[in-house]
Formats: structure tokens, C-alpha cells, sequence
């Protein structure tokens, strides 16, 4: 029997803890649909109040006496105004304070937003010129973020997954022998290039050599030629005075023969 009993008991526990594992599991997805929806809610809050800005900003466009801009800038803001908390938050620079305008719950009634007036506990602070929206007290958007202006709606976490010391070393000696090969690979393109500009040096100089060759044959043909030019009319002249001398003997020859033959002729 107090076995029986005992067993009953255990029963009866797991039981309850299986119920009780149920309604936390049922309980969480319950509050995660819940959480969604309210995020979604907010950020439908949030271009309504950007829808609301463009059109503001389009009827001061078109007359800006009949139809001025919405709210208070942040840079003349009043003690009503508790921004002490959003300011420490940096969201806005000092600089851009007069360019955003804080919408109280007037400026949400003349913007036909009369269903947000009391809603939040914070205030929007919108920008007429890119149309930006901002709450002061922050949401929190569907990727889990927290944001404060409606352009971080989808904005993702920056996390950086930490990889373990020895993929670390890894990595870095891995890193190391790339730059290692890249030297090796600049090194040898280097050495390739000076070897190239050596041998084209070689190739002018060359072919420099052959051209100042080429030209002094040139020169020396040439000036062979002056030579031989000059010294063929001297050639000419001492042949015309030898031919000259040679007839001159030759008729002194014949006249002393001649004159021989006479004195000969007169004594016979």
C-alpha cells in the first residue's frame, strides 16, 4: 500500500511540473505576441506622427502666416518641458536644437492626433525638414533595440561574436603569412621589373653604341672621299709638268742632233 501510494505521489508531481512547464511555455509566447503587437502599435503611433509632420510641413510650404509650423524647439523650451533625462541620452546635439520642435498635447489636437494625447508618457519631438520623429522616453523596436527615432524602427544589434584565443592566433599567423606572401609576391615583381629596365638599358646603350659606330664610319667614309678628291687634281698637275718637262728634253735632243748633222754636212 505505501508503495502504491508512493508512486501515486511521484505521479501526481510530475504531472503538476508538466502542467507547470505547459502554462510557462503558453505564458511566454502569450507575452512574445503581446510584446510584438505593442511594438508594432508604437511604431504605427510613430508614422502617424510623420505622416501628420509632412502635411503640416506642406501647407507652411504654401503659406506660412495661415499655417506655421507645429510646437515648441527644443532650444526655447520652457520648464514644462522635463527633457533633463532625454538630453543626457545624447540623442539630439546641441546644434540641432532649433531645428526640432517638441509637439504638446495642443499641438497633437491641431494635428488630428487627438488619439495619442494622454497615451504616452513622454513627449515627440519631430524635424520639418527630413521629417524625422522622435519620442523622448524610448521603445523598443522589433529586432529588441532600444531606439528614439522612428528611422531606428528596423535597425539591427551590432554584436560581435567573440572567437576563441587559439582561432585568434589562427587567425593571426594566417593573416601573417598572406602578408608575408604579398611582400614576397611585391619583392619578386620588383626585382622582375629592375631586371627588365636593366636589360632595356642594355638594348639603348647597344644600340647607341652601333649608332655612334654607324656615324663615325660615316664621317670617316667621307672624309676619305674629301681626301681622295684633293689630292687627284695635284696628281693631275705634277703629271702635266713632267709630260711638259719630258718634251722640253725631247726638243733639245733634236736640236743638238739637228746641229750635229749641219757641222757634219759643212765639213764634208
Amino acid at each position: 500500500m505505501k508503495s502504491e501510494s508512493g508512486k501515486g505521489t511521484i505521479k501526481w508531481i510530475l504531472i503538476i511540473c508538466l502542467i507547470a512547464v505547459v502554462v510557462f511555455l503558453l505564458g511566454k509566447y502569450v507575452m512574445g505576441i503581446y510584446k510584438r503587437e505593442k511594438v508594432k502599435n508604437f511604431q504605427a503611433d510613430l508614422l502617424l506622427v510623420q505622416a501628420k509632420v509632412e502635411g503640416v510641413k506642406g501647407k507652411y510650404t504654401l503659406n506660412k502666416e495661415e499655417n506655421p509650423l507645429k510646437g515648441v524647439k527644443v532650444s526655447e523650451r520652457t520648464e514644462e518641458y522635463d527633457l533633463n533625462d532625454f538630453i543626457q541620452q545624447g540623442v539630439l546635439k546641441e546644434e540641432e536644437y532649433e531645428k526640432y520642435y517638441i509637439l504638446n498635447d495642443n499641438c497633437l489636437n491641431e494635428m488630428e492626433l487627438q488619439s495619442l494625447v494622454g497615451k504616452y508618457k513622454g513627449y515627440f519631438i519631430v524635424n520639418y525638414d527630413d521629417f524625422e520623429v522622435i519620442y523622448t522616453e524610448g521603445y523598443e523596436n522589433e529586432n529588441g533595440l532600444w531606439c528614439y527615432k522612428v528611422s531606428d524602427m528596423k535597425k539591427e544589434r551590432e554584436n560581435k561574436k567573440l572567437e576563441p584565443k587559439f582561432n585568434q592566433e589562427e587567425n593571426s599567423e594566417v593573416t601573417q603569412e598572406n602578408s608575408n606572401e604579398e611582400n614576397n609576391t611585391e619583392q619578386t615583381q620588383e626585382n622582375a621589373n629592375n631586371e627588365s629596365n636593366a636589360e632595356q638599358t642594355q638594348e639603348n646603350t647597344t644600340e647607341e653604341a652601333k649608332t655612334e659606330e654607324t656615324q663615325e664610319s660615316a664621317e670617316n667614309n667621307e672624309q676619305s672621299s674629301n681626301e681622295g678628291e684633293t689630292t687627284q687634281p695635284e696628281e693631275d698637275a705634277e703629271n702635266q709638268e713632267d709630260s711638259s718637262n719630258t718634251s722640253e728634253d725631247e726638243a733639245k735632243m733634236n736640236f743638238i742632233k739637228n746641229k750635229l748633222k749641219l757641222n757634219l754636212n759643212k765639213q764634208i
